[in-house]
């Protein structure tokens, strides 16, 4: 695959501050996203530029949602039968 980098410098998540790349297809209406987080490359495509920004900045926010989710205990311990 042939891709042209449009941006020259990587964006940043508005609220997380985690960088993001551009990235425009020699077609017209494909665009490219990759970001990095925790150390687990995401990416995806869109048909147009702002909608590659807004898949970018929510799968940053799920990716981020996924680490925060953790399994609690219930006070007292674990009941056994």
């Amino acid at each position: 695959m042939n891709f042209i980098k449009s941006e020259s410098e990587p964006k940043l998540h508005a609220e997380t501050h985690i960088e993001y790349s551009l990235v425009q297809g020699l077609g017209r209406h494909l665009w490219k996203w990759s970001a990095s987080v925790a150390d687990v490359v995401i990416k995806g495509q869109a048909a147009t530029k702002s909608e590659a920004v807004a898949e970018a900045e929510k799968a940053i926010d799920r990716a981020l949602a996924l680490k925060k989710v953790r399994l609690v205990p219930p006070k007292g311990g674990v009941d056994t039968p």
